[in-house]
């Protein structure tokens, strides 16, 4: 997974740099002027401890169960319903 940047107005000369779906997502919404729901931002949020555990295996804290994996995919077709909604 790679980071994202989004571009500050002019103004700022700080460019916000994070491995974060859920900060990424609240900044999607914020440059597109579009709030982001609490599903959504739960999901990010759900999605973004996963990333961890499989990017850092000491962080891992058990085995991935099937309903965790399912979970996992329903959170991400969601996130990316929103992203999608958002041209």
């Amino acid at each position: 997974m790679r980071s994202v940047e989004f571009r500050q107005p002019k103004n700022t000369k700080a460019q916000p740099l994070t491995h974060s779906l859920c900060e990424m997502a609240k900044r999607l919404g914020q440059v597109r002027a579009v709030e982001l729901s609490e599903d959504v931002a739960k999901c990010a949020k759900s999605l973004e401890e996963h990333y961890v555990q499989a990017r850092y295996p000491d962080a891992q804290l058990g085995p991935c169960e099937r309903w965790e994996a399912e979970e996992c995919l329903l959170c991400l077709e969601m996130l990316w319903r929103w992203i999608v909604g958002l041209k």
